[in-house]
């Protein structure tokens, strides 16, 4: 058993309860203490958690795709979601100086699912701009959700308090 694998099952399980809304619980107790475990023992990278889930006797081995062609499938449809993601349209005006935003958004089209379209497009109707706001406000309750713990330093409080008014405004 490799040294990070050992790490894993030493691992002391963390005093705070994690959740995820992506991930069943026990996956979330079994990776988070792996993470915990690995964090205090050595440097605790993407690289180390998946060398700490190689062997199959690790408790995280299940969590990973083994099958090399699946993996890599599955790792060009990650690096097209990057490249979709990362593309910026960008602009001048004496009003507004330099202006950028993602050229592409995914979107859920009649049904078919989640599908990405240029932001200029969806933002053309009324409707596609709708979508754009109510998604700023979805990742702003994010984003308040992951600082909320700051409300009690005086310079994010005016910055949450603002992101609380426009998450609560109706489009």
């Amino acid at each position: 058993m490799s040294r990070a694998a050992r790490i894993v099952r030493a691992a002391d399980k963390p005093k705070h309860k994690l959740v995820s809304k992506h991930m069943g619980a026990e996956a979330v107790e079994t990776i988070g203490a792996a993470i915990h475990g690995l964090s205090k023992e050595t440097n605790c990278t993407p690289q180390t958690l998946v060398d700490a889930a190689r062997s199959r006797s690790s408790p995280l081995h299940k969590y990973f795709e083994w099958d090399d062609r699946k993996a890599a499938e599955k790792y060009r449809v990650t690096q097209a979601r990057f490249y979709m993601s990362v593309i910026y349209v960008e602009y001048t005006t004496k009003q507004t100086g330099a202006v950028s935003f993602r050229a592409f958004q995914p979107t859920y089209v009649n049904g078919l699912g989640k599908q990405w379209k240029p932001t200029l497009e969806i933002a053309a109707t009324r409707q596609g701009m709708d979508e754009l706001l109510d998604k700023a406000r979805s990742e702003l309750k994010t984003f308040r959700e992951k600082y909320t713990a700051l409300r009690t330093y005086a310079k994010a409080k005016h910055m949450l308090a603002a992101i609380d008014e426009f998450i609560t405004t109706e489009s």
